[in-house]
């Protein structure tokens, strides 16, 4: 790397350290809010994939709002770990929604589900894969923020 290059990532390092927690919560107020209005207000049934994903990201986005608070550096870890479930899940929903061989051929088990559908409102992306996206950028900036603050003590 050059110096140039090496001295602005030095200052732009701790801008991201800074300000990450509080995007990575918003993404999960998002995650929970807007899978809270699909089903509620937009009358979507949730899958039972769909039910798990949730399992994983509701809690994350109390469990962030919290590491915020407490700057407790080891809870990002708890939210890397249900932030992979979340990723697991979705990941699966995803290519089962593709039909990607070998996995089953329907997600809902007597359920009339419309998530393998995609709105308007998100562009040509579907639920799952909306989550699929969330969980990994949560997963990813927790994986970071835990290194960084354990280098910072």
């Amino acid at each position: 790397m050059s110096a140039k290059i090496r001295q602005s990532w030095t200052e732009l390092k701790p801008l991201i350290t800074r300000w990450l927690p509080y995007k990575l919560w918003l993404i999960s107020l998002v995650a929970m809010l807007g899978s809270l209005y699909f089903s509620e207000i937009r009358h979507i049934n949730p899958c039972p994939l769909c039910w798990y994903q949730r399992i994983f990201a509701y809690p994350n986005a109390i469990l962030i709002g919290l590491t915020i608070w407490q700057r407790d550096r080891r809870a990002w870890l708890y939210v890397a770990v249900l932030a992979l479930g979340q990723a697991a899940v979705a990941l699966y929903h995803v290519m089962l929604q593709a039909g990607v061989p070998g996995i089953a051929a329907s997600c809902s088990t007597n359920i009339a589900t419309t998530c393998a559908k995609a709105y308007p409102v998100l562009g040509p992306l579907t639920l799952p894969q909306l989550s699929l996206i969330a969980s990994l950028v949560v997963l990813t900036g927790s994986i970071w923020l835990y290194h960084q603050k354990k280098a910072a003590s």
